[in-house]
């Protein structure tokens, strides 16, 4: 066998292992990825006119009302959703404490269809399911 030939048969292990190493990082690196508050799942909304009124229902299970900050802009209105939880561990025998604090926040801004005074919105939330109703005030125009 030539040196050229034995060159080339070691070649495709080592590329076998350095992508396996690179492949070994990224499956680590990612695999936690959607419990950074960055990554986290959007909120699922669903958009739709019915008669008079522009709807949006965000669901949002296990979120109480409190957790919910709605911010509504001209063009815009934004959810925000604030998740706290506290764990605490306390052994007095022992004398010790423990507390441990995790807060995420989600959002998603859902545009309107055209602009809206903040006193014409409603919101309730049911069973999990975020309401948000808008009276359609849109104008058309007859073409002479």
């Amino acid at each position: 066998m030539s040196r050229e030939e034995s060159g080339k048969s070691k070649l495709p292990n080592v590329y076998q292992d350095f992508l396996r190493s690179i492949d070994d990082f990224f499956s680590k690196s990612f695999q936690h990825l959607h419990d950074n508050g960055m990554f986290a799942p959007s909120i699922p909304i669903r958009q739709y006119e019915k008669g008079e009124q522009f709807i949006i229902e965000a669901e949002l299970p296990g979120v109480s009302k409190n957790q919910i900050q709605l911010d509504v802009f001209p063009q815009y209105v934004r959810i925000r959703i604030h998740e706290e939880e506290v764990l605490e561990m306390r052994e007095d025998e022992k004398g010790i404490y423990s507390k441990s604090i995790s807060s995420q926040a989600r959002e998603r801004v859902i545009p309107f269809p055209y602009p809206v005074q903040e006193g014409d919105i409603k919101a309730r939330l049911r069973n999990g399911l975020l309401t948000i109703v808008i009276p359609n005030h849109r104008k058309r125009i007859n073409i002479e």
